[in-house]
């Protein structure tokens, strides 16, 4: 019968521990490589459908929940559906005066104030540098109107960081029966550009 000395079962034994110990720390390894994958993939469509300044939706997320919202707009045929587009007048100007942190802040604070505004049910997000854009389900005309007035109301109202007192432009419209999403989006630019022609207007267009 073969008998081990304790030199050698001890020596047997630390080498039977390093070998697990390496197994755990591969095995960790993959583990930890897979979480990070998760998290960067995570982190990826996050950026893809929140705005990381202003933290609403993207346009691409706005895209996304606009055809959701036309489905069941189509299918519910007396379900109204309104947007707007709100735009800040010269943000071009204050960052020139103030520094682009500063437009910055213009622009985070403005996305607030319209995020407090609005209902649960409706989305703001970032639709370019200086414009935001509204859905809004279940709105009537007459109620997406007073609610750019409101907003329009309430912007006049605030004090925005080291700026002070900003205007926006607003355009209203409500999408047209069975018409397209283009033709919506059609109407809010028509709207916006006569409401810049004055500054500091909401304009609402029913006609594309």
């Amino acid at each position: 019968m073969f008998y081990l000395d304790q030199t050698m079962l001890i020596f047997l034994l630390l080498s039977l521990v390093i070998m697990m110990a390496v197994s755990m720390s591969y095995e960790q390894k993959v583990i930890l490589d897979n979480l990070t994958i998760f998290e960067q993939r995570k982190k990826l469509e996050e950026s893809l459908l929140i705005d990381p300044l202003t933290k609403v939706t993207t346009r691409y997320g706005f895209y996304a929940l606009m055809d959701e919202e036309m489905l069941q707009s189509r299918n519910c045929k007396r379900r109204s559906l309104s947007s707007m587009i709100i735009d800040i007048d010269d943000l071009k100007q204050i960052n020139s005066d103030h520094g682009h942190i500063a437009g910055d802040v213009v622009l985070q604070e403005l996305a607030l104030l319209i995020r407090d505004e609005i209902s649960k049910d409706d989305t703001v997000a970032r639709w370019s540098g200086d414009e935001f854009i509204l859905l809004l389900p279940r709105t009537s005309t007459e109620d997406a109107l007073a609610l750019g007035q409101s907003i329009k109301e309430t912007i006049s109202q605030k004090r925005f960081g080291d700026v002070g007192a900003i205007t926006c432009s607003i355009g209203v419209s409500s999408m047209p029966e069975n018409g397209p999403f283009d033709a919506l989006l059609l109407r809010l630019d028509k709207a916006l550009y006569k409401a810049k022609e004055s500054r500091d207007t909401v304009i609402y267009l029913d006609e594309s």
